[in-house]
């Protein structure tokens, strides 16, 4: 692992201070930096607790010059050891975690503490606020503290004063006080309701305060420097409950799949494990979601099940959200992305993965950001997914997290280094924005084309033809009488079953034509797909024998099948 050139400039900043923000834009890494920067321990990292085990997984990567002993403390009851080099804990833990776990950390020293997602620091009255930020809090007990977030102001410039006055009040003196802050830097005045702190005042000034204390870096400052996608595994929480059940769904499905390796595993056996853990994911994912809702504007969540679907609907229905899912007809889904895109209210686009993974356009004109609520164990089915926002037209880095419970079979698949590889791989593989361009322009003429000759080739084989007719001389003469004559319409295919003999590659092949047909925007393609790997295969090439006619007959019946919600 390298630190990128702005990255260096990060870690010297920190380096250099007692006290510091660091609040570069989201998906520049800035949990990179300030790890890379440690020059004392212990460090006491407090952070949300929907990204705690993910700080456990980037303290691993990073710091490989001494061995690292990390305590994630899970509640406010078990003794804390005193021998470890880290120690993570959340928000959550110190404020409402009862006074021991308080009273604890307290006793103990640190090198360095960080606080990550700072801005959840902005209300001076929080008790997580005092108890880190009073001087008889957590600040007493370290000799620097860093704060990292996204979002350094993200409402008003108000939110500065608590981490301000409490770390480097000599920058806003003699303002160092809330109510001078807020007269100054503020537009502060007495309305009916009190004090009102919403505006902003003197930018200018507090802007030249801050700088020795402040580094902020947006994308589109350092984008040359960054890849064309960043893919991060975050790591749930689960009740030993819901791990139970799921271990029992994961026995099932290893010793139904036998001696495969779990990533051979077809669609069909992971069914299971996803099912089992559709249910227990969403209460987990939500606080991850709403912290990141904190840091940017829009969120595209992709997820398998409908259940998923509606449980978000319903538990982040204040952010507006829209789906697409099979049920929903592709004349609508333009209109559905256009929305998403132009209402700042609607913050969330929901989409399943089956029906959004291909022929869906527009997303990357509002959002960077993607959540894999339930992901795909398929690298092609991701890469497609990050597709709808990696395309011409997006402007920013793409941030893609794969969120799965920790110590399942779940999680072992989506940490597989062959697994991101993959992905990353076919991301790299487009030679950037222009080369995207011009193949999503060729596809587009080729169709036009071919649907030119289709439609010449059609006129012309439909033409009426004249047919002459010579009828008995009368008093007129010899009449001619031109007849018309046209071709009857072809019927809409059906499905039959071959006249006799063994069912050939082709007449599957003519099936699956068909099923992409009946069901467009990549459905159909999916629904072959999936047969075709319960089988045992890769694509239709590689089924032989009885799994030929098996697999026509499977055709058949999903063909003949309503078009329902896959």
């Amino acid at each position: 692992m390298q630190l990128r050139d702005y990255q260096k400039i990060g870690v010297k900043f920190l380096q250099e201070r007692k006290y510091a923000l660091l609040a570069d834009d989201v998906g520049i890494g800035k949990t990179a930096q300030a790890l890379c920067a440690l020059d004392s321990f212990p460090v006491l990292v407090v952070c949300p607790a929907s990204v705690k085990h993910n700080w456990a997984n980037q303290i691993e990567m990073w710091i490989t010059h001494r061995r690292q002993y990390i305590k994630i403390i899970k509640n406010g009851k078990d003794p804390i050891p005193l021998n470890r080099d880290f120690y993570i804990i959340n928000y959550a833990l110190i404020s409402r975690g009862g006074r021991e776990v308080f009273k604890q950390l307290m006793t103990m020293n640190f090198g360095l503490i960080i606080c990550d997602e700072s801005h959840k620091l902005k209300n001076t009255r929080a008790h997580r606020t005092k108890r880190i930020l009073h001087p008889r809090g957590l600040i007493s007990r370290t000799d620097k503290m860093w704060f990292l977030t996204g979002t350094p102001i993200k409402n008003r410039p108000i939110d500065l004063h608590s981490l301000l006055s409490s770390t480097r009040p000599d920058l806003i003196a003699p303002y160092t006080s809330y109510l001078r802050f807020a007269y100054r830097f503020c537009g502060a005045y007495e309305d009916k309701y009190g004090l009102n702190v919403n505006g902003a005042s003197h930018e200018g000034d507090l802007a030249n305060r801050i700088r020795p204390f402040m580094l902020r870096r947006e994308q589109q400052e350092v984008l040359k420097e960054l890849p064309d996608a960043m893919i991060d595994t975050v790591e749930l929480e689960c009740t030993p409950e819901a791990k139970k059940i799921i271990r029992e769904e994961e026995l099932k499905t290893a010793e139904l799949a036998g001696e495969r390796d779990i990533e051979l595993f077809t669609l069909g056996e992971t069914a299971r494990i996803r099912q089992a853990l559709a249910k227990y994911k969403i209460k987990e994912s939500l606080p991850f979601i709403e912290d990141l809702l904190e840091e940017t504007s829009k969120i595209v969540i992709f997820y398998h099940h409908r259940t998923v679907k509606n449980a978000l609907l319903k538990s982040l229905s204040k952010e507006n959200p829209v789906y697409i899912d099979g049920t929903v007809p592709a004349q609508k889904r333009a209109g559905i992305v256009e929305q998403f895109n132009t209402e700042p209210s609607c913050r969330l686009f929901l989409g399943q993965i089956q029906a959004c993974g291909e022929g869906l356009d527009g997303l990357q004109y509002a959002c960077h950001t993607a959540v894999f609520v339930e992901p795909s164990w398929s690298p092609t089915d991701i890469t497609q997914c990050i597709g709808r926002l990696k395309r011409f037209g997006q402007t920013y880095m793409v941030n893609a997290y794969i969120l799965v419970i920790k110590a399942t079979l779940e999680a072992k698949m989506m940490g597989t280094a062959r697994w991101k590889e993959q992905i990353m791989n076919r991301i790299i593989q487009k030679t950037g924005e222009k080369q995207m361009y011009l193949e999503e322009k060729i596809e587009k003429l080729e169709k036009a084309i071919s649907t030119l000759v289709a439609t010449l080739d059609k006129v012309l084989n439909d033409a009426p033809a004249s047919e002459t007719v010579t009828t008995a001389p009368g008093k007129a003469g010899t009449k001619k009488v031109t007849k018309k004559v046209t071709k009857q319409a072809e019927a809409e295919p059906t499905v039959e079953d071959p006249d006799d003999g063994e069912i050939t590659i082709d007449q599957v092949r003519a099936l699956a034509a068909d099923i992409c047909k009946k069901f467009p925007n990549g459905v159909g393609k999916n629904r072959c797909k999936t047969t075709i790997q319960a089988l045992g295969g890769t694509k239709l090439d590689t089924l032989e024998g009885k799994k030929i006619g098996k697999c026509y007959e499977q055709f058949a019946e999903v063909l003949a099948e309503d078009d329902d919600d896959i």
